[in-house]
């Protein structure tokens, strides 16, 4: 079986929590996520990441059709997306006080052997086997810093402008999402979170926590955010693939 945790917390530094997550199985033993980490002022960033979440959560649970082939997944995770973009979108241009409102997004479909990730943003999906491998390449202005050799990979991590996001769901009337297919060994996990997480704790202590209590992976993971300064929301979901233990 495949096995879900998920949790969400408002950090130590902001006084509301613009996170927010989603999971659930579907009916052939497949399991889906989703996060949202929202931006846009004091109510915007909470309306865009609640408001994808919930249509994401819906057309996934609308539209799977138990084919788990590629491109009937892509076709699926990009539906759901962009149909999520379109409503966060139209809500921030009818409504002032949430114009200019957006989201990062990174969603799932986990089989017992394959596991479908789409995103835009620089909220992350981790594969967490030996070690944890980021599967999501951050869609921000210090990604595209690193990549061009400006900066280190440990200069980045505590840059200023690293909150900085160059793709958000609900920003503009399309979106450009990225999508991977990985395979998913069994006893490995994915972990998708907000930079909350990924900024304050190292990656290998996401395959640690997995391995020494699923249950309380979750909790401890986001422990160790808020011990680090609790400097933004904290949203951590972790999929694993127990399917050999049946």
């Amino acid at each position: 079986m495949l096995q879900i945790i998920g949790k969400t917390d408002v950090g130590k530094v902001r006084k509301t929590n613009q996170d927010d997550y989603a999971y659930g199985y579907l009916p052939d033993g497949a399991v889906w996520a989703v996060v949202c980490d929202g931006m846009g002022g004091a109510n915007g960033g909470s309306v865009a990441s609640s408001m994808a979440v919930r249509a994401i959560t819906d057309s996934i649970q609308k539209q799977y059709t138990g084919q788990a082939d590629a491109a009937s997944v892509r076709a699926l995770l990009f539906d759901a997306l962009s149909d999520a973009n379109t409503q966060v979108h139209v809500k921030a241009r009818q409504d002032i006080s949430l114009y200019g409102m957006g989201t990062t997004v990174v969603a799932c479909i986990a089989t017992a052997d394959v596991l479908f990730v789409a995103h835009a943003g620089d909220s992350r999906a981790y594969l967490l086997d030996a070690q944890a491998t980021q599967l999501t390449r951050d869609h921000s202005v210090v990604q595209e810093m690193v990549e061009s050799g400006q900066l280190t990979a440990e200069e980045a991590r505590n840059h200023p402008n690293k909150n900085i996001i160059t793709r958000a769901l609900g920003v503009e009337p399309s979106l450009k999402i990225d999508f991977g297919e990985h395979a998913f060994p069994k006893g490995a996990g994915v972990l998708l979170c907000s930079d909350g997480l990924s900024n304050l704790v190292e990656d290998e202590t996401f395959v640690q926590a997995m391995r020494e209590d699923l249950e309380g992976a979750a909790e401890k993971l986001t422990a160790l955010a808020n011990e680090k300064g609790g400097t933004d929301n904290i949203t951590v979901v972790m999929i694993v693939n127990r399917c050999d233990q049946e």
